[in-house]
């Protein structure tokens, strides 16, 4: 008979590097660049920087939540432990745990339709050779259950490895851009649409919220954390801080790089180029 030591996860693994990048490796920002943003500009159009500001700052309301609770709980349980902790008898327990796991499944299928993406931007010939996602979907999907299977301490450094390049990447990709554009740089993205623009905004608020979904599962590897109480809501405070700077200035890089008078063609463009690809 196992011990309990051997049936339990191991202690002091990670630390708030690994799960800083656990949080932004699920927020994906390189793949909400690929694809995300094509709803916030088609809604909000040359606004579309304001809208993911707005919706990085509601997005850092949603995490009072983990990052509160983290103070009094670790368990690998997320969300799905704070809510049976906190109501009588952890009648919401089940509820945040179906949710969780819907979440999880569909979270998997978003990272291969990322990678999908930037593949096509990348070269469209790829794009037309019959089944090749097909291929792609087989190997990410395998791939993505070696890495975890290999250990949290592999996995997560590989995260924080990888996910500490793509926002390096992204940053300065955004930076180089604007450095370019020169005296095309406007404050105008930034101003609040008026009129019938205003409804259309709201609606690209509402679609940016999705782009920093997962910015909370750094609560996931709390029993393997080191010191956990302490490191993750700096997890969770560093992990949010990040994602808005990848994509704050990402969006507003694609914005007036594509041009402000011509973005209304942006997701027209872009969707006619994804849908072939698939």
């Amino acid at each position: 008979m196992k011990s309990n030591s051997e049936n339990s996860l191991k202690k002091n693994e990670v630390g708030t590097m690994q799960g800083i990048f656990q949080s932004l490796s699920y927020v994906g920002p390189a793949a909400d660049v690929a694809i995300l943003l094509l709803g916030t500009v088609e809604f909000a159009l040359v606004a579309s920087p304001l809208a993911i500001i707005v919706a990085w700052l509601s997005y850092g309301l949603f995490m009072i939540m983990p990052y509160e609770f983290s103070k009094y709980k670790a368990n690998a349980g997320s969300y799905y432990a704070y809510a049976a902790g906190s109501t009588k008898n952890g009648v919401f327990g089940p509820m945040a745990l179906f949710s969780w796991m819907g979440e999880n499944f569909t979270g998997q299928a978003f990272g291969i339709l990322g990678l999908s993406a930037f593949v096509f931007a990348i070269s469209t010939y790829i794009s037309k050779i019959p089944y090749l996602w097909v291929v792609f979907a087989v190997i990410i999907t395998l791939y993505m259950f070696i890495l975890p299977y290999l250990g949290i301490k592999i996995s997560t450094n590989y995260m924080a490895i990888t996910g500490l390049m793509e926002v390096l990447l992204l940053i300065v990709g955004s930076f180089f851009i604007i450095i370019r554009l020169g005296s095309a740089n406007s404050l105008r993205p930034f101003y609040l649409p008026t009129g019938g623009a205003l409804g259309g905004f709201f609606f690209g608020v509402i679609f940016s919220i999705v782009d920093f979904t997962g910015l909370g599962t750094v609560t996931t590897i709390s029993e393997e954390m080191k010191n956990s109480k302490r490191n993750v809501k700096k997890s969770i405070l560093i992990a949010w801080l990040l994602a808005g700077l990848a994509l704050i200035p990402a969006t507003y890089a694609l914005v007036v790089g594509w041009g402000l008078p011509s973005i209304a063609s942006f997701a027209v463009i872009t969707r006619s180029g994804v849908v072939s690809f698939l």
